[in-house]
This record gives structure tokens, C-alpha cells and sequence, in this order.
């Protein structure tokens, strides 16, 4: 993941540039924090300003872009090949 200053356009890799998978949503949590969903392997995931991932949620494939809603700290991922949309509160 990278991550790009709006104010200066300078770009960071945050950790140490592996890959986490194939990141297809993503949504700012916090300040340093991303929530993303990895669309071949099935999963959401949460990555620190590190670069650490940690798995949230093990899903089925095809988990698509994200949305996320701060006031009741709902998820909402589409799964696309199950036609369904999945929503869970984070902790």
C-alpha cells in the first residue's frame, strides 16, 4: 500500500512495501488506520500505519469495495459472485 499527502503530493510505502494481497476496497478508520478488502483471497483486513495487516473478517472471495459508516462503526462489503452485501460492526 502506499500512501499519497494531499497537502505536498509525496508518496510513502507504508511497512516494508509486501503486498497484502489483491486490495480492491479501502477506507480511512482512523487518522492511521485503513480498514481494505482483498478481493481474490476473501477478507477484510486492517492496516496500521506500519503496513501490519491483520485479518478482521475471513470471507469467501470476491469481497469488493468497501464502505464504511463512523457513527454506528458499520462495514458494508458487496460480495460480488454471491450477489449479496454483508454488513458488520466493528468492536
Amino acid at each position: 500500500m502506499l500512501e499519497v499527502s494531499l497537502k505536498d503530493k509525496t508518496i510513502r510505502q507504508l511497512g516494508n512495501g509486501e503486498p497484502i494481497g489483491n486490495l480492491d476496497g479501502i477506507e480511512l478508520l482512523d487518522d492511521s488506520t485503513y480498514l481494505v478488502t482483498e478481493f481474490m483471497g476473501g477478507g477484510l483486513y486492517r492496516v496500521d500505519a506500519s503496513g501490519a495487516a491483520k485479518l478482521v473478517l475471513d470471507l469467501d472471495q470476491s469481497t469488493a469495495d468497501i464502505g464504511y459508516v463512523p457513527a454506528s462503526r458499520t462495514v458494508l462489503i458487496p460480495m460480488l459472485r454471491k450477489n449479496k452485501l454483508l454488513a458488520f460492526r466493528l468492536q
